[in-house]
């Protein structure tokens, strides 16, 4: 049976709750190229980040996305940042949270849904 609303009782009502937490293997970035972890936005509305040095990030409904050191959000590192898992496309698609290491040094990325 097809979805027919938009957003779900918590979500139009800005209620901040997940049923799930689940902790994503940390992932230290060696180059310029894209890594990703896929989000299943019905189990995760949240993501937590942190990252030992600065990384440029973007949320996709596409797993072969590459991250632009131009245009997409710089998450400077040694901080914990909140992002929530967007709507992309149909509610409840798959959604793609890529990342790569700003500049030259090496990232540790460790990342928990929630």
């Amino acid at each position: 049976m097809a979805q027919l609303q938009k957003y779900g009782a918590g979500e139009a009502l800005n209620v901040d709750a997940a049923p799930k937490w689940s902790v994503q293997t940390a992932v230290t970035t060696t180059n310029a190229d894209s890594n990703h972890i896929t989000i299943d936005p019905n189990l995760y509305h949240k993501i937590a980040v942190t990252a030992s040095h600065p990384i440029h990030v973007v949320f996709d409904n596409t797993s072969n996305t590459t991250v632009s050191a131009t245009n997409d959000l710089v998450l400077y590192g040694s901080k914990t940042h909140y992002l929530n898992v967007p709507v992309l496309g149909d509610a409840g698609d798959t959604v793609y949270f890529h990342f790569r290491r700003q500049g030259s040094q090496d990232a540790v990325v460790q990342m928990v849904l929630m």
